[in-house]
């Protein structure tokens, strides 16, 4: 259930239906929502909302859009695709590490977690491990690209 504070435009979440939400995003003229057990919500006006079909069960930690997608990372290398927001499918990462963070710059898709995990791709499919064995007791939870 949300609700929204006028004075603030702040949204809120309630906790009363047991989902809780991990994060929110605004592009394409709508709102995303991920939750702890793989749910996503969207909206178009930020009151009424509509549950996406649920293709995992694990956490989504982060979400983006770039490139006319969206893009949503999680716990167990969850990575998924989606180019309305509504219609989600899994991406293999070839992984089974907590990804946190998600980022796309330069002509390059990146995501991070767990045990050091960096991985990039160039298509936002196809996922390359990059992970540097010297920081493998690390827990990546943020990735940014510094444009120029």
């Amino acid at each position: 259930t949300w609700s929204e504070d006028m004075s603030s435009d702040l949204y809120s979440i309630s906790q009363s239906d047991g989902i809780t939400m991990t994060q929110i995003i605004y592009a394409n003229n709508q709102y995303i929502v991920s939750g702890i057990s793989g749910n996503i919500i969207t909206s178009s006006d930020g009151i009424t909302w509509k549950q996406t079909p649920n293709i995992t069960t694990y956490v989504i930690q982060d979400l983006i859009y770039t490139n006319n997608q969206y893009f949503a990372v999680g716990n167990v290398g969850t990575i998924l695709n989606s180019l309305d927001g509504q219609n989600w499918s899994g991406i293999s990462s070839s992984i089974s590490n907590n990804l946190y963070s998600m980022t796309y710059g330069n002509s390059l898709y990146v995501t991070v977690g767990n045990s050091g995990t960096i991985l990039n791709s160039v298509n936002g499919q196809n996922w390359n491990n990059k992970t540097n064995t010297t920081i493998t007791n690390q827990i990546l939870y943020s990735v940014t690209v510094n444009q120029p």
